[in-house]
């Protein structure tokens, strides 16, 4: 551990969803500058093994949401910092970076993304004001007294600057894509596929809503996180009489298979506050961006910035607006084949190398100050 990093996560490690593989890429590159400490839970495959790292696994019980997550590996961080002394702690998440900027011994580092109180905002429309203005106060002094803020998209930046955060301090690192095999060519089946989480700002309702307006076959699949509950998207399929018609696929080592089986990937996230603020990745066009395959997805600019021209936009929440756009890539396969060309254009400007050179920088940045 050269210049004792620490890494800090409430994601259980190591996993296949967007975050993890966030994770992961930090402690690749951690092990690549000589190594350090990821303190973190461990997910049934864990702990995590790279060679140089060493993943400190948190003791924390199984199935928690993630504001639950927060709040335990948060409890637990202030004996393992003053045992590590770290020179700098990359915390992914407001709330775990408290313990040690209380601490002031580290330079600190927090990666935001979407933040509990616009969590709460988007899950919890009626809470309390007063809890919310608590809250949102707590997080602007805590990414203000960050030595390091990373957003993940310029959209990102922008809300986290007007939150408080100086300029200078504010770092944008886009995520990756996805590391998938070469696809072969689109099939010839209308197969629609949707990869991300069923929280509010996900948009699973808006696309089955768009699926049923279809006039020509369809057939989709929802490829949703291990430990997401299916429920309610399950009834709902059956509610619109299209639950035959309706897949469900856990995110795992085949995702890049299902991906490639599909004609048209849909991103539907809605304009919620976090998806506005930038601090949600839309993951499933990093999966069509790096799957090869046509992209319709919500006309946000959160969106936009790592899509770019590579998809054909829907207004966002609307879908009728969805199932025209839909409908028209499905039927036209030249639109599909330009989707495609737009795609593999775009998957250069989304490799993880230049996000590991500026994390890389970031570091090296704050080791010498």
């Amino acid at each position: 551990m050269s210049d004792r990093l620490v890494l800090v996560s409430a994601t259980p490690m190591p996993d296949v969803r967007v975050d993890a593989v966030r994770v992961m890429h930090r402690v690749g590159l951690l092990a690549r500058r000589g190594g350090g400490t990821l303190l973190a839970p461990s997910s049934p495959a864990g702990p995590t093994v790279v060679p140089g790292v060493r993943h400190v696994t948190l003791d924390v019980a199984p199935g928690l949401d993630l504001e639950k997550r927060e709040e335990a590996v948060s409890a637990l961080l202030g004996a393992h910092l003053d045992r590590l002394k770290p020179a700098v702690v990359h915390a992914f998440g407001v709330r775990l970076a408290v313990p040690a900027l209380l601490r002031r011994r580290a330079r600190v580092v927090i990666e935001p993304g979407a933040t509990p109180a616009q969590r709460l905002r988007d899950t919890l429309p009626d809470a309390a004001a007063a809890r919310l203005a608590d809250l949102v106060s707590l997080e602007d002094k805590t990414l203000a007294r960050a030595d390091a803020v990373v957003a993940c998209s310029t959209v990102h930046a922008s809300t986290l600057v007007q939150r408080g955060v100086r300029s200078e301090r504010v770092w944008t690192v886009p995520d990756g894509v996805v590391p998938v095999p070469a696809a072969g060519p689109p099939p010839d089946l209308p197969q629609v596929v949707f990869v991300g989480d069923l929280d509010v700002w996900s948009g699973w309702d808006t696309l089955l809503d768009a699926l049923v307006r279809l006039r020509q076959p369809w057939r989709a699949t929802f490829v949703v996180p291990p430990d997401a509950s299916t429920g309610a998207l399950e009834a709902r399929a059956r509610h619109l009489g299209v639950g035959e018609r309706v897949s469900l696929a856990r995110l795992d080592a085949d995702t890049a298979l299902r991906v490639e089986a599909a004609q048209v990937v849909v991103c539907a996230l809605q304009a919620t506050r976090a998806v506005v603020a930038g601090g949600v990745v839309p993951e499933a066009a990093l999966w069509a961006i790096a799957g090869g395959r046509a992209l319709v997805a919500p006309e946000l600019p959160s969106v936009r910035a790592y899509v770019g021209a590579a998809g054909a936009y829907f207004d966002p929440g609307d879908p009728g607006a969805l199932a025209s756009v839909l409908s028209r890539v499905l039927d036209e396969a030249g639109l599909r084949a330009d989707l495609v060309a737009r795609a593999e254009a775009r998957r250069n400007a989304l490799a993880w190398a230049g996000a590991d050179a500026t994390l890389r920088d970031l570091w090296d940045t704050l080791r010498a100050a």
